[in-house]
């Protein structure tokens, strides 16, 4: 399953100009522990199999704590 997070700008508010400026593409790959996944990242691609970065996330702290994870790795790389 991939959970998909967009970022795109609405300018002055107008939908018929939205324009995405990113797009993280986060697949789960497997179980890293009990309770806890291993996902893949790619950035402005899909199902490419070719993963930015990768992180470690316990599923019950939910998707948005995942997002949020994933934008700090974007934006701070090892």
């Amino acid at each position: 399953m991939t959970l998909r997070v967009k970022i795109e700008i609405v300018p002055f508010g107008n939908e018929d100009k939205v324009r995405e400026i990113r797009r993280f593409n986060i697949s789960n790959l497997g179980n890293y522990d009990l309770g806890t996944s291993f996902y893949g990242v790619e950035v402005d691609k899909y199902k490419s199999h070719e993963y930015d970065f990768t992180v470690v996330h316990k599923r019950s702290d939910g998707a948005e704590a995942l997002a949020n994870k994933v934008l700090e790795r974007f934006l701070a790389p090892e």
